[in-house]
């Protein structure tokens, strides 16, 4: 069985796990036009290690400076440890999976908004249910309404095209007579 280059060791994980978050920042620096020089400033660095760091020279980097590196572009940090089966073969979740997922549930900033959230889920699938229970429909003739639709809006397309020509029709001939 072959294993993810990250389960390798823990080095390798660290990197992993530091070079993923290099690349959040250069992508927010990339994002927002902030230059080497302006991060530099920023951090109080020198441009040199800037530059080492963003190159991958990693060693002493620590979660201290991962926080100020963050910090100094407005970002936050979190640390996350989960659960993964699959981990030794595909590696450790990218952290822009959290970030998505975080981003399509609204942002939520604690376990009050998230109560709210799964609370109104809860209700919108509640919902959906009693659609579901108290109709008789089947998914095959949602399947066949679903196809007559689409044939009566293809029908319709294509008088609208046959409208079309017919009217650009009339305009040619109506230029020609004009012409004439």
């Amino acid at each position: 069985m072959n294993t993810h280059w990250t389960a390798r060791s823990i080095a390798d994980y660290r990197y992993s796990v530091i070079s993923s978050f290099l690349m959040q920042l250069e992508q927010k620096m990339l994002d927002e036009g902030i230059q080497r020089k302006d991060l530099a400033k920023r951090l109080n660095l020198t441009q040199g290690r800037v530059s080492q760091i963003l190159n991958g020279k990693l060693d002493n980097f620590s979660v201290e400076k991962i926080v100020a590196y963050a910090h100094g572009l407005e970002m936050d940090v979190a640390i996350v440890g989960y659960q993964n089966e699959s981990s030794d073969l595909r590696g450790p979740i990218h952290p822009d999976i959290f970030r998505i997922c975080w981003e399509r549930l609204g942002k939520p900033q604690d376990f009050f908004d998230l109560e709210e959230l799964d609370q109104q889920h809860s209700s919108e699938t509640n919902i959906a249910d009693d659609f579901y229970s108290q109709s008789e429909t089947s998914a095959y003739q949602v399947e066949i309404a679903l196809a007559d639709n689409v044939r009566d809006f293809n029908h319709k397309r294509q008088a609208a095209q046959t409208d079309s020509a017919s009217v650009n029709l009339i305009h040619s001939q109506a230029s020609i007579a004009m012409a004439a």
